[in-house]
């Protein structure tokens, strides 16, 4: 399998959009995993789009010593299959090149591949205390769509959980470049946060 697109979520209500859109990409071979940190009355909700799309479903709670969004990331890329794992945030909206768009990145030498993300939501997760859009290409390693090889995880050790929920992208990527891993930003995608 080439590709694992692990969604993390924690009462995102937009997640099951997110699972559609991820599940409905113009690509070959890839799978699509949630992991779920929801309150029990959103995750039956989470888990029946992932059920409906065709997507595995993993709870974050049943992962020993886990929790947040970077070990929710790093369990999700530990369950994957793919060759290459796609981060995913679960109020986010790829189109449906997406996959494409990163895999012509990874076939030109990349080992780790963000694309252009844009904010647009206004729901209760809004970050207003940072910056998430990603449209110029500079080296910021979003999480809300960030690919890498899974040997990169296995060198530079996953994402730091000591972040519970910011900074553990940046991180990642900052380790990756400095273990000698290519970066590749895709500029002809656009992915809706």
């Amino acid at each position: 399998m080439d590709y694992s697109v692990v969604i993390p979520t924690m009462d995102d209500e937009e997640v099951p959009q997110t699972i559609g859109a991820a599940a409905s990409q113009k690509f070959g071979s890839f799978e699509v995993i949630v992991v779920d940190a929801s309150g029990e009355g959103h995750a039956e909700t989470v888990r029946r789009a992932a059920d409906r799309h065709g997507a595995r479903y993993v709870r974050e709670e049943d992962f020993k010593n886990s929790w947040g969004l970077n070990a929710a990331r790093n369990i999700g890329a530990e369950v994957s299959e793919g060759d290459k794992v796609v981060l995913l945030d679960g109020d986010c909206l790829p189109p449906e090149n997406w996959l494409s768009a990163l895999d012509k990145a990874f076939e030109e030498g990349a080992d780790m591949a963000d694309t252009r993300v844009e904010y647009s939501s206004d729901g209760k997760n809004c970050p207003l205390d940072r910056v998430v859009q990603n449209l110029e290409g500079e080296h910021r390693y979003l999480g809300a769509t960030l690919a890498f090889r899974k040997e990169v995880v296995g060198t530079v050790g996953g994402f730091y959980e000591g972040f519970k929920h910011i900074r553990g992208d940046s991180d990642f990527g900052i380790k990756s470049e400095e273990a000698g891993f290519k970066h590749a930003f895709v500029d002809e995608v656009t992915v809706q946060h």
